[in-house]
């Protein structure tokens, strides 16, 4: 049985909460995310290449819907869009660092902050300041400390991070996501107690210890504003 997300296609999911139906297929109809939890993995795949079928493959419009060109992401200026995509339908921006240097960087990439310096700038702030503030690469034990935090996307709708409503029995669930694999806590009546008694458990019991984590965001936001 695949569990790790190294051997499950794109849009399926392996969730440890549910022993009866443990894999979830994940799409998108009418700009809307759904998920369908199937009993086995072969059911999985075969319910998200259906759904891909008939709604088509999901693409990024959100982060691409908004024209970046003149902007500025940290000491990037976005000049032009380019017609190159990523695997995951984000488009690439041409962009000009402080320092007069081009780099290509993904809309998704620019808008959480992953990339804001070119490679050379990047390369020069990490030997002066002896911390990585990028993201992707600040981590504990192989997780990325910084995507976990108390922001939530502009499409949630229960107002708490990492916590959905299950519209098929009225309850709500907490998920996290660590290292590609999903944990859900489910079977919540608000919001709030989903959050309180199943995100916050979940993220003491799959992530690196809290104390850890803060100290890293303190020293991590202390670099930035040297910088």
């Amino acid at each position: 049985m695949a569990k790790s997300s190294k051997d499950l296609p794109r849009g399926v999911s392996y969730t440890s909460d549910s022993k009866i139906s443990p894999y979830r297929a994940t799409f998108t109809k009418n700009g809307k995310i759904l998920s369908k939890y199937c009993k086995t993995l072969e059911e999985a795949i075969k319910t998200r290449k259906n759904r891909e079928n008939i709604y088509g493959k999901p693409k990024n419009r959100a982060l691409d819907k908004e024209n970046l060109e003149g902007k500025q992401f940290g000491k990037l200026t976005v000049r032009r869009r380019l017609q190159q995509k990523d695997k995951y339908g984000s488009f690439y921006w041409e962009c000009q660092c402080d320092c007069g240097n081009f780099i290509n960087v993904t809309s998704k990439s620019l808008k959480y902050g992953d990339v804001v310096r070119c490679n050379q700038c990047r390369k020069n702030y990490l030997q002066k300041s002896g911390v990585n503030t990028r993201v992707s690469d600040v981590q504990i034990d192989g997780v990325q400390i910084l995507r976990f935090n108390d922001k939530t996307y502009k499409n949630n709708k229960s107002g708490f991070k990492g916590v959905m409503l299950d519209k098929r029995h009225n309850k709500y669930y907490a998920q996290l996501t660590v290292k590609g694999k999903v944990y859900t806590k489910s079977g919540f009546d608000t919001a709030e107690d989903a959050y309180y008694n199943g995100r916050l458990v979940l993220e003491d019991k799959y992530l690196p210890p809290k104390e850890d984590r803060e100290k890293l965001r303190k020293e991590v936001k202390g670099k930035k504003k040297e910088d």
